[in-house]
């Protein structure tokens, strides 16, 4: 409430709205956490307008605490698209910027990578590969089999990259397609996936179908120019399957997608280094009577498109409520590798170690590296 102590140096705050009067007062301060003392006072001619509990005044009273680079105050569209899906229950508390891509390393030639800078906070951690995967062979469908005919058991890692094909259940589809990738018969017309969680606080959370529309670049920094069609025309734009609550999926294969980008289509065989992407409701839009609106969408919490960098392997997002698998070289619908993640607190000054793990999909008794 008080945060760094700098803008409530003293004293007591007054707000007065038309249903009633807040007061606040602060309090001691014990361990570093000071208390703060409500006091409302109803008008009585506000009737049923008037906040009963200090959930009900909090959202009456409270601002959305945009990030100071926006360098703006707070409108009612930005309690939509400040929310990731940390927002699902009521009462959640998190920055605005919760979910975004805030730093990105490499490790050096002994497998260790440092983060400096970090603020105060938790972070998820996930890893990526610059390599192409390798180790997968008959052994790898074989330990398969046996999981899936329950003479053997998979766990951890190796349960994951056994799933293959991302049904979220290890069976002798999987094992086949192991067997047929390591005798190069495995073949995948939609390699990439694209997976949006929306929080439940979103406008676009009750939308079953969604349309997504992806730009190109052929460099990690430049200018995504490579688009196919406009949101005015449907068929141009992906249309996305709803998978589970708030989860919608994409796939598509974007060597052959993008090479239909206008005006300028991708050169042949030419590989984007970086997506960026827009999430809309199907059009037309529009409310009672006919009367026409905006169609929503959603990218990044300030409203820009989301960037996917696809010269990582699993790509790396922008938004971690954006989650990519590329099986390009595997062909595996569940993409070339598989890592776990981790969360870590961080405290000013204090260094955290974040041991991490990635392995082939597919290799699942991890023979390759």
């Amino acid at each position: 409430m008080i945060g760094n102590n700098r803008a409530w140096k003293s004293g007591t705050l007054d707000l007065v709205l038309p249903t009633g009067n807040l007061h606040l007062e602060r309090g001691q301060s014990k361990d570093g956490q000071w208390q703060v003392h409500f006091g409302w006072q109803p008008n009585p001619d506000a009737g049923p307008e008037s906040p009963q509990t200090l959930e009900e005044l909090l959202d009456l009273v409270g601002e959305v605490p945009l990030p100071p680079y926006l360098q703006r105050s707070s409108e009612s569209l930005d309690r939509e698209r400040y929310q990731t899906t940390y927002a699902k229950e009521r009462g959640a508390v998190a920055a605005p910027t919760a979910g975004v891509l805030v730093a990105a390393a490499s490790s050096n030639a002994q497998g260790y990578f440092s983060v400096p800078g970090l603020e105060t906070g938790t972070y998820k951690v996930r890893a990526s590969a610059q390599i192409s995967p390798a180790g997968v062979n008959g052994t790898d469908a074989l330990l398969v089999a046996r999981h899936f005919a329950r003479t053997a058991l998979l766990s951890g890692l190796a349960a994951e990259v056994a799933d293959v094909n991302a049904n979220r259940s290890i069976n002798s589809t999987d094992a086949l397609q192991i067997a047929w990738r390591f005798t190069n018969q495995w073949s995948n017309s939609e390699p990439l996936s694209v997976s949006l969680n929306l929080p439940g606080s979103s406008p676009l959370a009750s939308v079953p179908s969604l349309v997504a529309r992806f730009a190109a670049a052929t460099d990690s920094l430049g200018s995504a120019n490579y688009t196919v069609g406009t949101w005015g025309q449907p068929t141009s734009a992906l249309a996305t399957t709803l998978v589970s609550s708030g989860r919608h999926r994409v796939l598509f294969n974007p060597l052959t997608y993008f090479g239909q980008a206008q005006p300028t289509p991708l050169p042949a065989g030419t590989l984007p280094t970086r997506l960026e992407v827009l999430y809309r409701e199907p059009g037309p839009c529009g409310g009672f009577g006919g009367v026409s609106r905006p169609c929503l969408q959603t990218g990044t919490p300030t409203g820009l498109p989301i960037p996917l960098w696809l010269s990582m392997n699993p790509p790396m997002t922008g938004l971690l409520d954006l989650q990519a698998a590329y099986g390009r070289i595997s062909g595996f619908a569940a993409g070339d590798w598989l890592s776990t993640e981790a969360r870590i607190s961080v405290s000013a000054g204090a260094p955290v170690q974040c041991p991490l793990v990635i392995q082939c999909t597919g290799d699942v008794d991890g023979s390759a590296y």
